[in-house]
């Protein structure tokens, strides 16, 4: 044998010990990433201690009422074309009930009068389409009470210390205002011990799941930290009376609504904010989507492609994306919570598997509130979170919006007995 070649044999047990030392130093990288999930619960992870919803004050109506006052409210203003679509996208939009705060409009006391005799936001505009104004104004009615009402509940859910709460986070789509909601809400629960407070607007329906995002990053990056997050979205501010199908359909899902959560450090029992992303799908899908200001209002375009192209997306992508918000590739050892912001998007996942059961809180919000925009992923969470049944310790949250985009949020229930690896154990790769 030629100096310098090594023999088979010799070369044979050389390739055995590098595949040796590479699964020694794999394990001991494992072990280390799991000391390192226990040890972050041990010292707090930032977790979902308490939310609370809200449509106090708003007035509501069932889908068949929504439909029958569209017929009655747009007549003569709107195209026999435009009431007749709108009417049949209400009626299959899966939507049982809604509460919108322009729904004092369409009050059968108002319908009974001459048009010209009507009162309300949209009745004594020109052709029912109020300027910017009148819509903003709509808005600030509404969330700051909305946004009081829904914190007061979450933190009532907490059942902790108000005073420790030391960050605030506010976000909205669908109005603005300077001093921020956030003030509003300092001051009516009595907040003294603020020291950051930020605004995360005009994100849209992803919204909710971008402000949870935030809260882990302030909560953990400052021990003892507690924050408190605010989603409140009036829709009906901005109902639009564009002839543009693609710009009017979202009057057949949009409702108004508040959500909060306190998100800080966790214990056992509590459900632990984990990983989590940012999916932006290709650039042919950015004007599919679109909330743009306008002289009257805050025009929303959905184009007919969304439900396929987000399906398609999640169908080609799920393996990747269940691993780095739940460190599974298993969609059956997850629970789901999924901001359902349509019936088709709904039905969508359900065709790659995701089955009815999975999806039951995100059906029974859209059937019973309709689409909130950014308020509605927390109405998911809370009804999936207080599930007796839930039997799983990791939970897949998903919401859409402009891009188009895909936020995604991993959750993981600490084990009661924070001294073993369950929590660990758990998190593993199914």
């Amino acid at each position: 044998m030629a100096p310098g070649i090594m023999a088979p044999e010799a070369r044979r047990e050389r390739k055995r010990d590098v595949v040796k030392r590479k699964v020694a130093n794999a394990a001991a990288w494992f072990q280390r990433g799991r000391a390192g999930r226990a040890e972050q619960a041990k010292q707090g992870a930032a977790a979902i201690l308490g939310i609370g919803v809200s449509v106090e004050g708003l007035p509501c109506g069932t889908t068949d009422e929504f439909v029958e006052k569209c017929k009655i409210g747009l007549a003569g203003t709107q195209s026999d074309e435009y009431i007749d679509f709108l009417c049949k996208r209400t009626a299959n939009s899966g939507i049982i009930r809604r509460y919108h705060a322009a729904f004092d409009d369409w009050s059968d006391e108002n319908l009974a009068r001459s048009k010209s005799k009507r009162v309300g936001l949209y009745n004594q505009a020109e052709a029912n389409n109020p300027t910017a104004g009148p819509r903003q104004q709509l808005w600030a009615e509404h969330a700051p009470r909305l946004a009081i009402d829904a914190a007061e509940k979450a933190v009532q859910n907490w059942g902790g210390d108000r005073q420790s709460i030391t960050h605030i986070v506010f976000h909205s789509c669908t109005g603005f205002k300077a001093p921020g909601v956030e003030l509003d809400v300092m001051d009516a629960l009595g907040l003294k011990n603020i020291r950051f407070r930020t605004g995360i607007n005009f994100m849209g329906c992803f919204g909710g799941l971008n402000g949870l995002k935030v809260a882990k990053a302030l909560v953990e990056s400052e021990p003892g930290a507690v924050c408190l997050l605010v989603c409140v979205e009036i829709c009906s501010a901005h109902f639009s009376m564009d002839p543009n199908r693609g710009k009017f359909i979202g009057n057949s899902i949009f409702a108004d609504g508040g959500s909060a959560a306190v998100v800080g450090p966790g214990g056992p029992g509590d459900w632990v904010l984990t990983g989590g992303g940012t999916h932006i799908l290709g650039k042919d899908t950015r004007a599919a989507m679109t909330w743009f200001p306008s002289d009257n209002a805050y025009e929303m375009y959905l184009d007919k492609s969304i439900g396929n192209s987000l399906g398609w997306y999640i169908f080609k992508n799920l393996g990747p994306m269940l691993s780095e918000a739940c460190q599974t590739t298993n969609k059956n050892s997850v629970h789901w919570a999924i901001h359902p912001g349509g019936k088709a998007i709904l039905e969508g996942l359900e065709k790659v598997g995701v089955s009815q059961d999975d999806l039951k809180h995100s059906w029974h919000i859209l059937e019973q509130y309709g689409n909130m925009s950014s308020a509605t992923i927390l109405f998911v969470l809370q009804a999936s979170l207080a599930d007796p049944t839930m039997q799983k310790d990791r939970l897949f949250s998903l919401a859409f919006g402009p891009g188009l985009t895909i936020e995604t949020v991993g959750l993981v229930k600490l084990s009661t007995d924070m001294g073993s690896d369950s929590e660990s154990s758990s998190s593993e790769s199914s």
